[in-house]
């Protein structure tokens, strides 16, 4: 027997290929859709039974996450943060919320958290998914980090970073993201 894994960083519909990219950026909510489900019914047949999604475009995340939790498609418990929050053409922004401002960050968690977000990402760091997001380089000074943590922690939500540079992982730990 085994007990049930955890996967606590998936995007559920995203292609293990090697055009995940091109999927990402042109395929439909649908297609999409179809990619997350079957991927969830191959994670849950592989043992695992609660995947934390912390980045999927908001109608494909939030629509698997119900239809696991009524029953009508097979899957693991989900906990989903919708889109990640990312700057202009930052790291995964065919996906994300974009937002340049701290007010715009600050609303963009207001919108994930209505949505019925379990928790925040936001893209501290380009990355090397994004042809357009230099992963060296923070996108977010460490007070539009800390108002962004505020505002999930006053919802009670966790709120994760991707983050890759030194520097950006220090904006995230002054910030006090989880």
């Amino acid at each position: 027997l085994l007990p049930g894994l955890s996967d606590a960083h998936c995007h559920m519909p995203c292609s293990a290929t090697a055009n995940a990219l091109q999927h990402a950026m042109t395929d439909t909510d649908q297609q999409l859709t179809m990619r997350a489900v079957t991927a969830m019914r191959r994670a849950l047949l592989a043992g695992t039974t609660t995947i934390r999604d912390i980045g999927s475009r908001n109608d494909v995340a939030f629509p698997v996450r119900e239809a696991i939790k009524s029953g009508t498609i097979p899957g693991p418990r989900l906990l989903v943060s919708g889109q990640p929050i990312t700057i202009t053409a930052g790291h995964c922004w065919f996906f994300s919320s974009q937002a340049d401002t701290t007010e715009g960050v600050v609303k963009a968690v207001r919108t994930q958290v209505r949505l019925g977000a379990d928790l925040i990402k936001v893209m501290a760091t380009g990355g090397m998914f994004t042809p357009t997001a230099n992963p060296a380089r923070p996108q977010y000074s460490t007070e539009t980090l800390r108002e962004a943590v505020e505002e999930a922690e006053r919802v009670g939500i966790p709120i994760v970073a991707h983050t890759l540079a030194a520097e950006g992982v220090q904006r995230c730990v002054e910030a006090g993201v989880h």
